[in-house]
């Protein structure tokens, strides 16, 4: 988490449009991690398009 951070900060566009970035997040977001997701995770799904504002997968 903390280099996806860290990526995030230095491009937040290029690392929300990535394809690994966006795989590793929803894989994150799965069920069985979900749980354990904390909400700078679901922050960066939010902002990379994944989840709908009310944190709904899209």
């Amino acid at each position: 988490m903390l280099a996806l951070r860290r990526a995030e900060r230095i491009s937040p566009a290029r690392v929300r449009r990535h394809p690994f970035t966006r795989a590793t997040l929803a894989e994150l977001l799965t069920p069985p991690h979900r749980d354990a997701v904390g909400r700078e995770l679901r922050g960066m799904a939010y902002r990379a398009d994944l989840l709908d504002p009310i944190g709904a997968h899209r």
